[in-house]
C-alpha cells in the first residue's frame, strides 16, 4: 500500500536457479499468500527453507532442455560411448573376414587414440565386407568417440540391421540416443537389451536413469534402479540415482541411504557427496551437509556444479558473503551456465544489491533466451524494487505480449504503472488479473486498495470484500485479513474500529515492514476521517521514512502541513 499494491512471488520459477533456498525481496508489498507471523517466521525459519529447498533441488547430470532436470540432479555426465564394449565381438569379426588388413591397422590407430584417423579404415574394411556387422559396429563406436553421432547412429543401425540379436549393438545405439536427447529412442533400444538379456546391469541402469534425468517418471525410474542394485548390489551409479528419486519423493532416509551406498562403492566419486549434501540440507541438517560437500569439493575442486551447491549450503547457514564466492567460482569454472547467475541474482536481490541482481538476470536472459520468460519476470520484479519502473515496464509489457492473459503478468505491471502514478492503467491491469484469477485474493486486494487510495469507496469497498472472501476460501493471511476489514471500516465509517485494528496490526508487526507501512498509511487516513491531524501527520511521517519515494502521502502530508499553516 506504501509504494504500489502487493507483488506476489513468482512460483512459476521456483526451480530455475539449481537448488537456490534463499527467495529474493519482493518489491514492496507483500509476496505471498499464506504468510505466518513474523514470530512463527523466527521459529520456523530452518523450516521454511527447507520447504523451498523441495522445490528447488539440483541436478548437475546434463544441461538439458528442461531446466527443471537440471536441477534434480548432481551427477555424472551424460553416458558416452565406450569403445570395446565388446571385445570378443571384434575379434569375431577380424576372424570373420581373415583378419582383414584395414581393420587392424584402423584398431592400432584407436590404441594410439588416433580415433578421427582410424576412420577412413574401417570405411575401407566395410568397403571390403560390407556384410560384416562388426565393422559397422566398431566404425560407430569410432564416430561417437569423435563426437560424430549421426554418423555413429547410422553405423549402428547398419550393425543392427545385419545382426538384431546382439544386445551391444542396440545398447551403443541407445547411448548415443540418449546423450542427442532422444529419450524414447533410447528407451525403446534398451527395452530391447533387456528382452535380449535380462541381466543386463547397464541396459537396467541407463533406462532408470533416462525415466530420472529426461522422462520424469519417478516410478519406472525407480523400478529399473532397484533392478540394477538387484542385480548388482555394488553399482554406485544406480544407487546414487535411486537416492535422487527417493529424494524427489521426499523419502529423505532412503535417499541418504543409497547416497551412502553408493559412497561405499565408490568413495572418490565427487557428485554423490553432492546428492547427499542435498538430501541433509533438505532434511535440515545443514552443518553435516556442508562437510558433504566440502568432501566433494576436495575430490573434484573443478567442477562448477559442486561450488555452486556449496554455496547454496552455506546459505542455509546464512553464510551469504562465503555463498557468493561459491557462485563466483562456479561461473569462473563454468561462465556459460545460465543456472550459475540465476542463482546469484537471486542472493544479490535478497542482498539489495539490486544493480547487480539485474546484470545477473540479463545474462542468463542471454544465455537462455529459450526460457526468456521466467527470468524477464524475475529482472521486472528487481527492477521495481530498485526503483526503476519504466524498464520494469518494459520486461512485463514483453511478457504479456507473448502471454497477455497471465494474471500474475498484469498484476507486476499494474504495480510498475501504480509506482509511475498512472491510476487509470495500475487500476485496469488489477482488474484485468482479478477476473482473470477470481479466486485470488492478491489481485482484488490491490484493485481495491488502488480505488480506496483515489476515493472511490463503494468500487474500493466492492473489492475488499471479495478478497475477504476468496482470502478465507484460500485460508490465508491473518493480517490481510485484519487490514481489510480495517480499510472497510474506515469506508463504513467505524472509524475508532478502524484504528484499534490497525493499531492492533502494527503492534504485532513490528519486523513485518511492509504490513507497518500499509499499516501506517491507512490508519493516518483514519486520523485524517477522524479530524486527529497530528496523529495523522505523524503516521504518513512514518510512511515515508519507511519509504520515501511514495508520492500520495507526500501529497496528503503537504495538504495537511498547508492547512495547518494557513491556520
Amino acid at each position: 500500500m506504501y509504494n504500489q499494491p502487493r507483488s506476489q512471488n513468482n512460483n512459476n520459477n521456483k526451480e530455475i536457479n539449481n537448488s537456490l533456498v534463499m527467495s529474493q525481496k519482493p518489491f514492496q508489498k507483500r509476496n505471498k499468500q499464506k504468510k505466518k507471523k513474523k514470530k512463527k517466521q523466527k521459529q520456523k525459519q530452518k523450516q521454511k527453507q527447507n520447504n523451498k529447498r523441495k522445490n528447488q533441488k539440483s541436478k548437475s547430470q546434463q544441461k538439458s532442455k528442461n531446466p527443471k532436470q537440471k536441477q534434480n540432479q548432481n551427477q555424472k555426465d551424460k553416458p558416452k560411448s565406450k569403445l570395446g564394449i565388446s571385445q570378443g565381438l571384434i575379434n569375431s569379426g577380424i576372424t570373420l573376414t581373415g583378419k582383414n588388413e584395414h581393420f587392424q591397422q584402423g584398431m592400432t590407430l584407436v590404441d594410439q587414440q588416433k580415433f578421427e584417423e582410424s576412420i577412413e579404415l574401417f570405411e575401407k574394411a566395410i568397403e571390403e565386407s560390407p556384410e560384416n556387422e562388426v565393422f559397422h559396429f566398431v566404425l560407430g563406436e569410432v564416430q561417437a568417440k569423435c563426437g560424430k553421432y549421426e554418423f555413429s547412429l547410422s553405423s549402428y543401425s547398419k550393425a543392427i540391421e545385419l545382426s538384431p540379436e546382439k544386445p551391444e549393438f542396440f545398447y551403443s545405439r541407445a547411448l548415443i540416443y540418449s546423450i542427442t536427447g532422444k529419450a524414447d529412442l533410447s528407451v525403446n533400444d534398451l527395452t530391447r537389451v533387456i528382452e535380449l538379456n535380462p541381466k543386463s546391469v547397464e541396459a537396467f541402469s541407463l533406462r532408470g536413469n533416462i525415466y530420472l534425468s529426461q522422462l520424469q517418471d519417478l516410478e519406472l525410474a525407480k523400478k529399473d534402479l532397484i533392478a540394477t542394485t538387484q542385480i548388482d548390489p555394488k553399482h554406485p551409479e544406480a544407487w546414487s540415482d535411486l537416492g535422487v528419486v527417493y529424494d524427489q519423493e521426499h523419502n529423505l532416509a532412503k535417499a541418504i541411504e543409497c547416497f551412502d551406498n553408493a559412497i561405499k562403492y565408490d568413495p572418490k566419486e565427487a557428485s554423490y557427496y553432492a546428492n547427499k549434501s542435498k538430501s541433509l540440507n533438505t532434511g535440515g541438517k545443514f552443518e553435516e551437509a556442508l562437510q558433504c560437500i566440502e568432501k566433494s569439493i576436495r575430490l573434484d575442486p573443478n567442477k562448477s556444479d559442486i561450488w555452486f551447491e556449496k554455496g547454496n549450503s552455506l546459505l542455509f547457514l546464512n553464510q551469504i558473503n562465503e555463498a557468493i564466492e561459491c557462485f563466483d567460482k562456479a561461473i569462473k569454472i563454468n561462465p556459460k551456465e545460465f543456472i550459475y547467475y540465476a542463482g546469484r541474482a537471486s542472493v544479490y536481490s535478497m542482498m539489495e544489491n539490486f544493480e547487480k541482481s539485474i546484470q545477473d538476470y540479463s545474462k542468463v536472459i542471454e544465455l537462455n533466451p529459450q526460457e526468456k520468460n521466467k527470468f524477464l519476470f524475475e529482472r521486472g520484479v528487481v527492477l521495481l524494487s530498485a526503483k526503476q519502473p519504466n524498464k520494469a515496464l518494459n520486461d512485463f509489457d514483453d511478457l504479456l505480449k507473448s502471454e497477455p492473459l497471465n494474471a500474475e503478468f498484469l498484476n507486476m505491471r499494474g504495480c510498475a504503472h501504480d509506482m509511475l502514478g498512472s491510476f487509470e492503467n495500475s487500476l485496469k491491469d488489477f482488474k484485468s488479473a482479478s477476473i482473470i484469477d477470481p479466486k485470488n485474493s492478491l489481485y482484488s486486494y490491490n484493485t481495491g486498495e488502488v480505488l480506496f487510495r483515489y476515493e472511490k469507496w463503494d468500487q474500493a469497498k466492492e473489492q475488499f470484500l471479495l478478497a475477504k472472501k476468496t482470502l478465507s476460501q484460500e485460508n490465508g493471511e491473518d493480517d490481510l485479513e485484519t487490514i481489510i476489514d480495517a480499510a472497510l471500516s474506515i469506508i463504513d465509517g467505524e472509524i475508532d474500529k478502524a484504528i484499534k485494528l490497525f493499531t492492533q496490526v502494527i503492534d504485532n508487526e513490528q519486523e513485518d515492514e511492509e504490513d507497518i507501512t500499509e499499516c501506517y498509511y491507512f490508519r493516518g487516513r483514519a486520523y485524517e476521517e477522524s479530524n486527529k491531524m497530528d496523529f495523522a501527520i505523524e503516521d504518513y511521517k512514518k510512511v515515508l521514512q519507511l519509504n520515501p519515494d511514495f508520492n500520495p502521502v507526500k501529497d496528503r502530508l503537504n495538504s495537511i502541513l498547508d492547512k495547518n499553516e494557513k491556520k
